[in-house]
């Protein structure tokens, strides 16, 4: 049965990608997502769906975040904001098919392919697939004028390109990277080295500093 509560859809209906961008004060949600994780891991999921929005609406919310309020969602048998919060994930940059490195015993790193899913409702599930593709491509639109630019300058505008699996491109202009990125919704630079585990190149400044 899923749960019709009119504020948790209302609420999702106003939290848009912009909306995200509007304030990015980390510090506010630190605070407001470690409140909420405290919820979510005692169960009192309806709590912590409340604190997550509320600190998604203060700075563009981590990967993982909005997994674990995917999961309160579906607890609380909310499969209407659970989708609503599955396609941020996915417009966010986040692949239900990844190559994932593993170190062999000598070292050597090795790719392994992995499918996710992000739920045990195979309805659910089918209908994300059918939008994953459209949902992906949105990413991908930013992904490929950041490509674009690389080819030509052998800089990266956006902070998206990588050399290799451990070094980035280096990037254009680095002083204004983050209101660049704030354009095409996409999180600051230290959110998404954060989330991908990069290192951020010394001379970048991020606004949480």
């Amino acid at each position: 049965m899923v749960i019709k509560n009119k504020c948790f859809i209302v609420l999702w209906t106003i939290l848009t990608l912009s909306a995200f961008c509007q304030e990015n004060n980390y510090i506010t949600y630190y605070n407001i997502r470690n409140q909420a994780l405290a919820h979510k891991v005692e169960e009192n999921y309806q709590e912590a769906i409340v604190l997550y929005n509320r600190a998604f609406s203060s700075a563009f919310p981590f990967s993982d975040d909005i997994k674990h309020l995917i999961s309160c969602y579906l607890n609380m048998k909310d499969t209407t904001n659970a989708l609503q919060a599955m396609r941020l994930l996915i417009k966010s940059g986040y692949k239900l098919d990844q190559s994932l490195p593993l170190l062999e015993d000598d070292g050597t790193r090795v790719y392994s392919n992995f499918h996710f899913t992000l739920s045990k409702d195979e309805l659910l599930n089918a209908l994300l697939s059918k939008e994953y593709d459209s949902l992906r491509n949105e990413f991908l639109a930013n992904n490929n004028i950041d490509n674009l630019h690389y080819q030509k300058t052998g800089k990266s505008l956006y902070g998206m390109q990588r050399i290799s699996f451990d070094d980035a491109a280096p990037i254009q202009d680095i002083e204004n990277i983050d209101a660049r990125r704030e354009k095409l919704f996409l999180p600051p630079l230290w959110v998404y080295y954060k989330d991908k585990g990069y290192t951020l190149p010394k001379s970048y400044k991020s606004q949480k500093e």
